[in-house]
């Protein structure tokens, strides 16, 4: 009944097995329905749809072809077997899959287009152009869609529905949602639909509430496109207070963002102008309640590349800086879902006659209310500091294999049957153990080394492994260093060259985990509001506190 279609699996499925998805398309054409329904009544579905496997053992979640399957259910019943895919898909894939079928076979509205592109860009951690190479859409493209979830949910309605055309609505788009219905409602009334050249040429005018822009406002006062000094101009829409030059308003802005995030920069791992079309690639990091990560991964988010700081650039909003935010959504729902899990396991622990549901806990026993311990980690590390610890493990090795002739050897080997061997560089070998050894025949070579003692041979096989370790990945170096338990500590110590990789916010965390913070006292709060280099000067200066500890970020295991 089923056989193996290159990923996925044909099958002809019962409807009743069937369980809606997350379909992008909102909007069926009754016209361009009625003609599948005419067409599946006479000739079935000739088309397989899109499948997923669910979590019910058994059934199916649909991922694309909602059209056939409503025909098939009206003219054929809930027991007609389907052609179906089934692939093994997983949120991001099928939301995927059923987004592309809907670009392709179904005129997907823009309006939808757009609403899925910002679901997508939250799966590709805010990529544009990995989203735009998935929809099959060049960037610009991408980022109009995208600035059509500024728009109100009646105007993307209106769009949907064929009642306005696509540049009708990006002009609404550009303005802020209190007005953009009460525009709309005078754009539909109007005898002839204007073309969206002359709705353009009527809104030159549409108002940019200045109490709320983030620039400086000083020649807005006596600009002839304040509203103030007008004496009428679109006034079904225009009141005191608002610039009636989109394009300066606009420059403005942007100018006051780029001010702002500059500001930032220093202070948090990840700062971004957030734009329309951003909303689910953003959220606040909560540490506790349905929607926290818990104590212990909250510190180590703020360790992470993706923490920081979101500054609006939403029409009406622009300006306004969200601090503690998460630009990993993904990563963040997982960690959610685990501090919910750990949590819930703890509560039927202390209280196993109740079990817990949800995210709620046993609260009649006092171990229910202790905090509840998960493993914690950063779902990715700044660049500068990836590199510093590229240099710490690397430095750690290296010192290991110094003091041991037995593990040079054997990281030798390694290197050599890891197909590393091409790395080793012979002019950096350290040659001055051998005398002779700079020969430049494998004779002289050989004649040298074996007039050397055992030592002297040992410390240049040191020498050889060494200079193979810069070319190994990450994961090669990490895994030596866990098979010789080398101690990162007998190496490094927290000084200058690594704060100075921080910003502000991972040197307030990474204090608080290493105990610079609890050593420093009750002025750490204030010491983190000032400068960073005046931090940086006070945390090193801590008296007869012990700087040779490893910040996870750094660490290997």
């Amino acid at each position: 009944m089923t056989e193996t279609m290159q990923k996925g699996r044909l099958a002809h499925v019962p409807l009743n097995l069937i369980d809606p998805g997350d379909n992008p398309r909102e909007h069926f054409d009754d016209a361009e329905q009625a003609e599948i329904d005419r067409s599946v009544a006479v000739s079935g579905v000739m088309t397989p749809i899109i499948l997923r496997d669910s979590t019910v053992p058994g059934r199916f979640v649909l991922v694309a072809g909602e059209r056939r399957v409503r025909a098939a259910n009206v003219k054929l019943g809930t027991d007609y077997e389907i052609p179906a895919i089934i692939f093994d898909l997983d949120d991001t894939e099928a939301l995927l899959a059923a987004t592309i079928e809907n670009v392709v076979r179904a005129d997907m509205s823009p309006a939808e287009e757009s609403k899925a592109a910002s679901k997508l860009l939250a799966f590709f951690a805010g990529d544009r152009d990995e989203v735009a190479r998935r929809m099959g859409m060049n960037r610009p493209v991408l980022d109009k869609r995208l600035a059509l979830m500024n728009a109100s949910d009646l105007v993307l309605s209106a769009l949907t529905r064929r009642k306005i055309n696509l540049g009708h609505a990006e002009l609404l788009a550009a303005a802020p949602k209190a007005q953009q219905n009460g525009v709309l409602t005078k754009l539909m009334g109007m005898p002839v639909m204007p073309t969206v050249l002359e709705f353009k040429s009527m809104l030159a005018g549409i108002a940019r509430p200045l109490a709320t822009a983030c620039f400086d406002k000083t020649e807005c006062a006596k600009c002839p496109n304040n509203s103030d000094l007008q004496q009428a101009m679109f006034t079904e829409v225009i009141a005191a207070g608002n610039c009636t030059n989109g394009e300066c308003y606009k420059e403005k802005t942007e100018a006051a963002l780029l001010q702002k995030k500059g500001a930032l920069v220093d202070t948090f791992p990840r700062v971004e102008i957030v734009r329309e079309g951003d909303n689910y690639s953003v959220i606040k990091l909560v540490i506790e309640g349905s929607k926290g990560v818990g104590d212990e991964q909250a510190k180590a988010c703020r360790t992470c590349a993706n923490f920081g700081a979101a500054i609006s650039a939403i029409p009406g909003k622009e300006g306004r800086v969200f601090e503690d935010m998460c630009f990993d959504t993904g990563c963040n729902t997982r960690k959610v879902a685990k501090q919910l899990k750990a949590a819930a396991a703890a509560a039927v622990a202390a209280n196993p006659t109740k079990p817990a549901t949800g995210d709620k806990q046993a609260d009649n026993s006092a171990a229910a209310k202790e905090p509840v311990k998960v493993k914690a980690s950063a779902s990715a590390i700044p660049a500068g500091v990836m590199e510093f610890r590229k240099k710490v493990w690397r430095t750690a090795l290296r010192a290991k294999l110094a003091t041991s002739p037995r593990q040079s050897i054997e990281m030798l080997i390694a290197v050599c049957m890891a197909g590393a061997a091409r790395n080793i560089v012979s002019t950096e070998i350290q040659t001055e153990h051998v005398a002779g050894l700079k020969g430049f025949s494998m004779l002289e070579h050989l004649t040298a080394l074996s007039a050397a003692d055992g030592g002297q041979v040992s410390l240049t096989v040191a020498s050889i492994a060494s200079t193979a370790i810069d070319a190994l990945s990450d994961d090669q170096v990490k895994q030596a260093l866990q098979a010789y338990s080398v101690d990162l500590k007998e190496t490094f110590t927290v000084d200058g060259e690594y704060l100075k990789l921080l910003t502000k916010s991972e040197i307030e965390a990474i204090s608080k985990e290493i105990g610079a913070a609890a050593a420093y006292g009750t002025g750490f709060a204030k010491l983190m509001g000032g400068k960073k280099d005046e931090a940086i000067k006070a945390i090193l200066g801590i008296k007869n506190f012990d700087f040779h500890v490893i910040p996870s970020q750094l660490a290997y295991l």
